[in-house]
């Protein structure tokens, strides 16, 4: 028999793989593509307290849908709003709004993240800036913080000033509940026609301890028609632990070396000694240092409990406690819990 060779058929074979070849750069190069000229915005001088709006135009320049799946804001104070999609060559609007508050000063700056469907670009950082100017100013400053010893009751006066050049007046003084008590003064001299003087009373909590109340002010501002005025009450002899509870992070079963979490204990007035700690496993290991000066009888103001772990958790939450002795009659033992995930 003749010897026939093999020959590719050129119209099912050939031509087919030359067809792939043409077709899959086509599809690769399909790809949305967010496009944002401006990045940051200024809004410019605004009063605290006011609403202002921005806008950054968007651009869809890639060659395929693009799909917004989020825009994220750094604080609740921000808002924003957007088409979901853009076709290929359309234009788009991100609408911002900034709802500053009474109390803000100086520059205030929020950020945005734009989440889109852009493989090579899956987001874009956005800043809104504003030079914010207040309404009021307050001496002492708002929020206010008042030192107090227990069974004291508390009592502040705060000047109010007019810090714009509008014609603006604070009509009147609301308190928070009924442990609070507030009211407007008679300004110190007559020619004082542009400051208030409100005196605020607070009765503290009965175990003690910081506090915080809140007075509203009204203003015959439309735009800002009420501002907080917010009284901290620091107690100078009660005992105080920073933080309330401890985070030791993410363990292993295996001891960790690196810097331990601590545990903060002071009061503001009033020296004391940490008798003992204690934990409710073996896995933790205490140690006590003072962390100011001692007294002349060697006692101090502040100490710091490192807490060390030293392995032998299971996988999983450890939740427990710490229990601190203090020589104080008055409050003998303070109990800290402490939480760990073990991985």
């Amino acid at each position: 028999m003749p010897d026939r060779k093999m020959r590719p058929r050129r119209g099912l074979y050939s031509g087919s793989v030359a067809a792939l070849f043409w077709l899959a750069p086509l599809g690769a190069s399909a790809a949305p593509k967010i496009t944002v000229p401006t990045l940051r915005y200024e809004i410019g001088t605004l009063t605290a307290g006011e609403t202002a709006e921005a806008e950054f135009p968007l651009t869809n320049t890639g060659t395929d849908l693009l799909k917004i799946e989020e825009v994220k804001t750094s604080c609740g104070c921000t808002t924003a709003s957007y088409p979901q999609t853009l076709q290929p060559g359309e234009k788009g609007v991100l609408k911002v709004k900034l709802v500053s508050q009474p109390l803000w000063s100086g520059v205030e700056e929020k950020h945005l993240i734009v989440r889109c469907n852009n493989r090579n670009q899956p987001q874009v950082e956005l800043d809104l800036t504003a030079q914010m100017r207040p309404l009021f100013r307050f001496s002492p400053a708002n929020p206010v913080a008042v030192p107090y010893r227990k069974g004291e009751l508390l009592r502040q006066v705060i000047t109010v000033t007019a810090a714009s050049d509008r014609d603006v007046r604070i009509t009147g003084v609301t308190p928070a509940g009924p442990e609070t008590g507030a009211q407007l003064l008679p300004a110190e001299s007559a020619g004082s026609a542009r400051a208030w003087r409100v005196e605020i009373t607070a009765r503290p909590p009965e175990a003690g301890g910081d506090f915080s109340r809140t007075v509203t002010l009204q203003t015959s501002d439309p735009k800002v028609p009420a501002i907080p005025l917010v009284v901290t009450g620091l107690a100078q002899d009660a005992l105080a632990v920073l933080p309330p509870i401890l985070y030791l992070g993410r363990l292993s079963a295996a001891a960790d070396t690196g810097p331990p979490p601590v545990l903060t204990i002071y009061r503001r007035a009033g020296a004391f000694r940490v008798v003992e700690v204690k934990t409710d496993s073996p896995a933790l290991k205490t140690e006590i240092g003072p962390l100011d000066a001692p007294d002349a009888a060697g006692h101090n103001s502040f100490y710091g409990i490192s807490v060390h772990y030293l392995g032998g958790w299971k996988k999983g939450k450890v939740p427990g406690k710490i229990v601190v002795r203090i020589d104080d009659p008055a409050v003998p033992k303070l109990e800290v819990p402490y939480e760990a995930t073990v991985d």
